[in-house]
């Protein structure tokens, strides 16, 4: 009678073991090595049994004899199980890996090309890892499956294919993989592969999200900020933001951050947001909007105390990445001297910037460097046209200047009529020097 593979293994090491012949093997290791006095345990049916060398034998050629018969066996499982107990070095480990694969073992299959993508044990090789995902991907192994499509997603191993992508995130993502379920989201989302579909994405993001991960929640969290894909639902956007942001997503805390700042979803908290935005800003570098919003904080005292210093920190990140706001606000602070060595020069430079993207803050107060001679010379015709520009967009302070332009001919000829359509466009918005100078001119208003 053929002995069993337990019997075999008793026989090898001689120790005294259970005698078990049904299922497959697990290894739970009791030491370093599994070879060593201490012996080791073998999980079978879910039943664990210590093997102990009883006589003291060669270990070196017990292992040796143990490789050669179970070589003989030609099952993948057997195969597969005997990379599991043998875990003497990463070497052997694979060769037994190796063999199971080739055999048309799922798991091994998928292991060897987790090795190749990640160069575990052996120069990472993308091409045949994705031949080993393929393999085990065809089996219908669901994590073979999301890196199959992850491969094609970004021409790792393959040529990139959006659709080979979609494909097989999609038959992971439907086994409920979750990763392959935000990436299926993500390309109906950002469309790749697919047709634009805003409610599969936040199907996809849902599905993903509802398992805790983090990149589909603050994505279902955009999809309800902006109504994508579903109905426009500040508060639920918050939700989700909140469940990624608590998790470390940068982005989510970013996006949370914002809602309280500006009282989205949730009750207008400043101190709320600053703690947000800080948090983000640990971790990566915020956006132009939040690093601008955290300057207004520190600026106007909104939700910490107020420091023109810390502002300026933030202005000039926000800056940096073009914020046309922020460089307006940077201009304040140098020109009124907060937080900052008062600077006209440098006022007038950040004013330049601001307006030129269309700040009509930025333009009104460019404006008046060039009127008042601060940090520039003095030249009416370029007050002139920044103030233009801005009282075209309905500034106020821009509508009462240029009237004065106009009416006293600084930079411009006197055009008393013009003046006074400034005056009157100013004044309905508020101007009290305005008023006043059409009260004096003789009209009421």
């Amino acid at each position: 009678m053929k002995e069993s593979l337990i019997q075999r293994l008793e026989h090898i090491l001689q120790v005294n073991a259970p005698r078990e012949n049904k299922g497959s093997w697990g290894y739970t290791p009791s030491a370093q090595n599994i070879f060593s006095a201490e012996g080791f345990d073998i999980l079978l049916n879910d039943k664990k049994f210590h093997f102990k060398p009883v006589a003291n034998p060669d270990l070196n050629e017990a292992l040796k004899a143990f490789h050669s018969i179970l070589a003989e066996d030609s099952q993948s499982e057997h195969a597969y199980n005997l990379s599991e107990i043998i875990s003497l070095d990463s070497t052997s480990k694979f060769y037994w890996k190796n063999r199971a694969a080739g055999q048309g073992h799922v798991l091994a299959q998928r292991y060897l090309g987790d090795c190749f993508y990640n160069s575990e044990g052996v120069s990472q090789d993308y091409v045949k890892a994705v031949k080993w995902y393929q393999k085990a991907a065809e089996q219908g192994d669901d994590i073979a499956q999301y890196y199959l499509g992850y491969c094609y997603y970004y021409g790792e191993g393959v040529s990139q294919d959006y659709v080979k992508a979609v494909k097989w995130y999609r038959k992971a993502a439907e086994q409920g993989n979750v990763k392959a379920q935000y990436y299926l989201g993500y390309c109906y989302y950002d469309p790749e592969g697919v047709s634009p579909d805003s409610t599969e994405a936040a199907k996809w993001f849902r599905k993903a999200a509802e398992q805790g991960n983090v990149e589909a929640q603050y994505y279902l969290g955009d999809c309800y900020y902006y109504g994508d894909g579903v109905s426009q639902d500040s508060a639920e956007a918050v939700k989700w933001y909140r469940k990624a942001a608590e998790q470390g997503d940068y982005l989510a805390q970013s996006a949370l951050g914002n809602c309280y700042y500006c009282g989205k979803g949730v009750y207008q908290d400043y101190m709320e947001a600053t703690k947000w935005y800080h948090k983000a800003a640990e971790s990566a570098m915020l956006s132009s909007r939040d690093n601008n919003n955290l300057g207004d904080c520190y600026y106007y005292g909104k939700g910490v105390l107020q420091d023109f210093a810390e502002a300026v920190k933030w202005y000039r990140k926000a800056a940096n990445l073009g914020n046309a706001n922020a460089k307006n606000k940077l201009g304040d602070c140098y020109y009124y001297g907060k937080g900052v060595l008062q600077n006209y020069t440098e006022a007038a430079e950040f004013y330049l910037e601001a307006a030129i993207l269309n700040n009509i803050d930025a333009q009104y107060s460019l404006g008046n460097c060039y009127y008042y001679a601060r940090g520039v010379p003095q030249d009416y015709a370029k007050a002139i046209r920044w103030y233009r520009a801005s009282a075209n967009e309905g500034h106020v302070g821009s509508q009462y200047h240029l009237g004065i332009c106009y009416y006293y001919g600084y930079g411009i000829s006197k055009d008393y009529a013009k003046a006074l359509n400034c005056y009157i466009k100013a004044a309905k918005q508020g101007s009290v020097e305005s008023k006043n100078i059409l009260k004096d001119l003789g009209y009421s208003f």
